[in-house]
């Protein structure tokens, strides 16, 4: 697996890209879920919320 993604060769790790991954999968969560649930509460359109959440 280090042959295909060479992350020894850019100075990470298994377990750096594994805390990284997890990061980031638990913040995008938190994005699409739970924060769109909340302001989902205040009577607004699903769909709008979700798009003004993810688009930049």
């Amino acid at each position: 697996m280090d042959r295909f993604f060479g992350i020894s060769n850019q100075g990470s790790s298994y377990r750096v890209e594994t805390v990284a991954g997890t990061t980031t999968f638990l913040a995008m969560a938190y994005i699409l879920f739970v924060r769109t649930r909340r302001t989902h509460a205040t009577a607004r359109s699903y769909r709008s919320l979700f798009s003004a959440l993810t688009a930049h």
